[in-house]
């Protein structure tokens, strides 16, 4: 783990980084890392300060996180199918690629360092 900078040994003591926390952490995250939690908020219209109809707050390791916003979007996620012959053909308002993809990407270049509200909309 040392290695890979996911723990350190200080006074003969192995502690893990910040990184070691946030990618195999257990239970309450943000007590130690405050700014690596995520929250997820259904919102009733389209701007950030309209009702809220649904808000869970994610404190766990990175890959729980991650797992639990695509759980989250996916219950707010329009669908719909058709039926073709005898199989049935799903169809999403977003991609559950495209979803993964960008959230992937909005955790992996978050700047944990800072306190700031980070906004991922979705209407």
């Amino acid at each position: 783990m040392e290695n890979l900078e996911l723990a350190s040994n200080v006074k003969g003591i192995t502690k893990p980084t910040i990184a070691g926390i946030l990618l195999f952490g257990k239970n309450r995250i943000k007590r130690f890392v405050p700014q690596s939690g995520i929250m997820c908020t259904k919102i009733s219209g389209t701007k950030i300060t309209d009702e809220k109809e649904d808000v869970k707050f994610l404190e766990r390791n990175i890959f729980d996180n991650f797992e639990d916003t695509v759980r989250f979007f996916s219950i707010y996620n329009k669908h719909s199918f058709i039926v073709e012959n005898i199989k049935r053909k799903d169809f999403y308002e977003y991609p559950a690629k495209a979803f993964r993809e960008l959230l992937a990407n909005a955790i992996i270049h978050r700047l944990i360092f800072y306190s700031k509200v980070d906004f991922l909309r979705y209407r």
